[in-house]
């Protein structure tokens, strides 16, 4: 009997090669999509379907409003951003090349994985601004990604203090030894009556911070020397350095123009007076020091103040910190002196005569920020004031109220607040003396007042404006000025202990003052979320997926198609 295989064999063979082949079209289908999801990574081949259109109001050579068009995208980079950046490493690569140097290096460290940034909407636009700053810089800057959770050990270098919690949305620029510390609300712009983000800001604050790591233009900062200031221990002013200021000593206000590029003015053991508008009248000055100082916080700078139990009463520089939140507890003796008081607790103190104090730390409010990753700390480190007098808030602020908020886990707490001119100012407690601390005038007691007395505040401005800045219609500037109750804060003997917070203290204090400083001086590359004179070009939430649908359907319906006609062909062949 002979058995015809041949048949059966064709049609076994043709459905084997149409496995095959169809194998083989999966697998580099697969591949394919790999290596252009590699490739387009890389590359960063994207359409940026977030185009905006708006009208900018702007004066023409002839002194003529005029409206011009401004399109901007959010995923891609600003030209005028691009080109600062270009310009300014092409000068630090020349400068170093000409003292034998490397060519400046810089690394965005996000201490997060890549799924877990791209997932989040805040995060993604932050991240794909650095990969965009990556891909047109190559050779310069470098995005990481380093899961802080799982390799904390690589991001121990990068800790401001030994007390700094790196979290997986910190954001860490660094060049050399310089870095510093970014968190998510600092790439947008917030409106302050809502609290609402209206802007991104991430191009700026980007080229601000690589600015202050590779030394493009280091913010400076004036020890004021013309009213017999004192106590700009070394160790103070490597703090000071170590901040990343470059510092400018035995500095005249009076006499001297304060730099464009001056960020801090620190003040320790004034003993002589200010000059104010009143001098000027009077004829015993040409110029107004407290005029400077307000013009120069006006423009998103800070300053620092202390003063100890000794200082003099000096009226027209402790009227213009009455206008910031800080008021000097004094009382005038029967012969009419001015006396200022000096606080003592011997339940804290550190000395026999209750002098050397035990600063308690603010646990909610503004202030507690500054020394958030101390107090996380089990047995937070002991932060000593010496010789202080106290401080109490201005009359000419209100002293608001937070309830408790249990869901949060924040406590009660308290605040001052001013408001006038579309200037609002705030004042926090930072430090204050503990529940039994008593201020003397003398040897006579003050009656212990309704709040505790003050040791360290922090008081911020915030001026709102209305207008044609930059072409925006809504940007507030932001300044600060930190008042100290103990110039001995600032001592060696405080400073260079392992046993205190002292610097730590300080030095959390300067990098919370200095985050803004170079980006004050910055053009304000903000890309709007939303204005009314933004005319949205991108695609809707119904093209997005009337798309999505169509390309889901596409290949499935090419496919049937083209089985169709294989078949038709088949059956008439």
């Amino acid at each position: 009997m002979k058995f015809n295989h041949s048949a059966g064999g064709r049609r076994f063979g043709r459905a084997a090669r149409s496995v095959a082949i169809t194998a083989l079209v999966l697998v580099g289908v697969l591949l394919l999509n790999v290596l252009f999801t590699v490739f387009a990574s890389r590359g960063l081949w994207f359409i940026d379907l977030t185009t905006y259109s708006r009208y900018k109001t702007q004066y023409n050579a002839n002194g003529d409003k005029v409206k011009v068009k401004e399109d901007y995208e959010l995923y891609t980079l600003t030209p005028g951003a691009v080109s600062l950046l270009d310009n300014t490493i092409a000068e630090l690569n020349a400068s170093r090349q000409n003292k034998g140097e490397e060519d400046v290096k810089v690394e965005l460290i996000f201490c997060d994985d890549p799924d877990n940034l791209m997932s989040n909407k805040s995060r993604r636009l932050i991240y794909m601004t650095a990969l965009c700053l990556q891909k047109e810089f190559p050779d310069t800057i470098e995005v990481k990604t380093i899961n802080v959770r799982r390799d904390p050990s690589q991001l121990q270098k990068y800790k401001t203090t030994s007390y700094t919690t790196i979290y997986p949305t910190s954001v860490i620029v660094a060049s050399g030894s310089e870095y510093r510390h970014l968190r998510i609300n600092s790439f947008y712009m917030e409106d302050t009556t809502t609290g609402e983000l209206w802007a991104y800001s991430g191009e700026r604050r980007f080229l601000a911070t690589i600015f202050e790591v590779t030394k493009a233009a280091s913010p400076k900062c004036v020890l004021l020397s013309n009213h017999g200031e004192s106590g700009y221990s070394d160790t103070f002013i490597s703090l000071l350095e170590d901040a990343g200021y470059e510092v400018l000593r035995d500095f005249d206000l009076e006499n001297q123009e304060l730099p464009t590029d001056c960020r801090l003015v620190v003040c320790v053991d004034p003993v002589e007076d200010f000059k104010g508008y009143n001098d000027i009248v009077l004829g015993n000055a040409t110029v107004s020091e407290i005029e400077k100082l307000d013009k120069f916080l006006d423009n998103e700078n800070s300053m620092m103040v202390f003063f100890n139990a000794d200082t003099p009463h000096l009226p027209t520089f402790e009227e213009y910190l009455e206008k910031w939140g800080i008021s000097v507890i004094r009382a005038t003796d029967e012969a009419g002196d001015v006396q200022n008081a000096l606080v003592k607790d011997t339940s804290t103190s550190l000395t026999a005569d209750g002098q050397t104090l035990v600063g308690s730390y603010a646990i909610a409010g503004g202030g507690s920020s500054i020394t958030s990753d101390m107090q996380s700390m089990a047995y937070p480190p002991k932060v000593v004031f010496r010789n202080a007098t106290a401080f109490k808030l201005s009359p000419v602020y209100d002293r608001t109220f937070v309830a408790e908020n249990t869901e949060e886990g924040t406590p009660a707490f308290s605040y001052g607040a001013y408001y006038a001119n579309s200037v609002y100012r705030q004042a926090f407690d930072v430090f204050t003396a503990g529940e039994n601390a008593i201020a003397y005038i003398g040897e006579e007691a003050l009656t212990a007042g309704e709040y505790p007395y003050m040791l360290m505040t922090i008081a911020s401005e915030t001026i709102t404006s209305a207008g044609d800045r930059n072409g925006y219609t809504t940007v507030s500037h932001d300044s600060y000025v930190v008042a100290c109750a103990s110039s001995e804060f600032l001592c060696d003997e405080l400073l260079a202990s392992n046993s205190y917070g002292n610097a730590d203290m300080l030095a959390g204090t300067l990098r919370a003052l200095g985050k803004d400083s170079m980006a004050a001086i910055i053009d304000q590359y903000l890309k709007p979320f939303v204005e009314e004179d933004v005319k949205a070009d991108l695609i809707t939430d119904s093209q997005k997926k009337s798309y999505t649908t169509l390309l889901a359907i596409l290949p499935a319906l090419v496919l049937f198609g083209s089985g169709i006609v294989v078949m038709t062909k088949r059956k008439h062949s």
